[in-house]
């Protein structure tokens, strides 16, 4: 239901820049899976396609489930229980290009932000280097590398925006 173009897992959060499939890609997805799989948002939604409403709805609730996959999988990991996220799920429709470069830097670089590495490239539970190596299977790398015009790009833009917010000694400094 959605491409992948960056993520960031950190043990208490997470981030996604994710571009939602079409409506008519989903709705074929939807039709051909096993009926016992579906949800029921998914039936909401395959009842009223044009219905915006359910549609977000649908996104937010398989998110959800992502989400909480992913935290049952750091608390058996971990042997520990209850919840792992400091805030609810929060959903950020982007717009406009210059939005999506930052989203995507920000998230990439989220694990520096947060004092986890001192070089977000490095962090090996973010997407940066698996764009790098334009890896087709959990990121879109090739739409993020077009997006970016090129691979130069991408890794020059990551490497000066960082170096702003990040390298310097400023308190709150965030990329936001």
């Amino acid at each position: 239901m959605v491409d992948i173009w960056s993520y960031c897992l950190i043990s208490n959060h997470t981030h996604h820049v994710v571009r939602i499939k079409s409506v008519e890609t989903i709705v074929q997805f939807i039709d051909g899976m096993i009926p016992e799989n579906t949800t029921d948002a998914m039936k909401a939604f395959f009842a009223d396609t044009a219905n915006e409403s359910r549609f977000n709805k649908m996104i937010e609730r398989q998110m959800n489930s992502f989400l909480a996959s992913y935290a049952n999988f750091i608390n058996n990991k971990y042997s520990r229980v209850g919840g792992i996220f400091q805030k609810p799920f929060k959903r950020i429709q982007i717009e406009e290009e210059s939005h999506l470069q930052q989203a995507i830097i920000y998230t990439n670089a989220n694990a520096q932000k947060h004092k986890l590495t001192d070089d977000f490239k490095q962090y090996p539970f973010a997407s940066y280097a698996l764009i790098l190596q334009n890896d087709q299977y959990l990121v879109d790398s090739k739409s993020v590398l077009t997006f970016f015009n090129g691979i130069e790009k991408f890794k020059l833009i990551h490497e000066e925006l960082v170096a702003y917010y990040y390298q310097r000694d400023w308190p709150d400094s965030k990329l936001e």
